[in-house]
């Protein structure tokens, strides 16, 4: 499927709606599977990494860290190549504490209205 900035859109809203009601990590299945979502699971890589530089740019925590794979309990690779090269051939114990402080960040964060003001623009 071709690149969609709607898509984008879509996808970070359903996540911040989830974060409101959740506050806690969420898979690449359920993501797939939440309304207007047109991604499979494993499809996420380019947007997950386009609103993590969103996020980044502007100051905010990495959203995109609280998707995670099943198994692993921590985010994919691209995660890790997108935001920490340096571990991407790090041990699973390094990689899901390295996750879990971005997803703290992300849960005590009470302002994602004002990120997703910047798809308005």
């Amino acid at each position: 499927m071709e690149y969609s900035k709607e898509q984008e859109k879509i996808i970070a809203q359903r996540l911040v709606e989830y974060l409101q009601r959740n506050k806690k990590v969420i898979t690449y299945s359920n993501l797939s599977a939440k309304r207007d979502v047109k991604i499979e699971p494993n499809g996420f890589d380019e947007y997950l990494k386009n609103i993590g530089e969103k996020c980044r740019q502007n100051n905010f925590p990495l959203l995109s860290s609280i998707v995670i794979n099943y198994h692993w309990q921590y985010p994919g690779e691209g995660f890790y190549k997108a935001f920490y090269p340096e571990l991407v051939k790090a041990d699973d114990v390094t990689k899901r504490a390295k996750a879990r402080e971005d997803q703290e960040r992300v849960f005590e964060f009470n302002e994602w209205f004002k990120f997703l003001e910047l798809y308005a623009r």
